[in-house]
């Protein structure tokens, strides 16, 4: 990881038993964590299964502070990085095969919560580069 700024944990369990599912990010989370605090990576970005807690299997759901559409996240990026193109979305695109809706990929009771937003990320990245 020499030389690398951002990290994109995209990391799955290869198997949904609850204890198995738990071991394996535990395992991998704290590699993975500690790999990237000895080459001094500065972001750590993971994969959130928003909604995951609908489901029958032994996924932990975290979230960040902010709900919005994926392709609004993305416009506020560009914007902010000065990119001219525009985002397009497709309201008839899938996920995994399944419609997506407001609803889909958002936590609706209670889930883990990240403190820092979009924004803020965004002007503490620009404030350290």
């Amino acid at each position: 990881m020499a030389g690398t700024q951002v990290v994109i944990d995209l990391a799955d369990s290869p198997s949904f038993e609850d204890k198995a599912v738990l071991e394996f990010f535990d395992s991998s989370g704290h590699n993975l964590l500690a790999a990237e605090a000895a080459a001094n990576v500065r972001h750590h970005v993971a994969l959130s299964i928003v909604a995951i807690d609908r489901t029958d299997n032994g996924f932990v759901e975290i979230a960040g502070p902010e709900r919005a559409p994926f392709n609004e996240i993305i416009a506020r990026y560009l914007k902010a990085v000065n990119d001219p193109r525009e985002v397009v979305s497709d309201p008839e695109a899938r996920y995994g095969g399944g419609r997506v809706d407001e609803h889909s990929l958002v936590p609706l009771g209670e889930a883990r919560l990240g403190r820092i937003g979009f924004d803020e990320r965004h002007r503490r990245s620009h404030a350290a580069a």
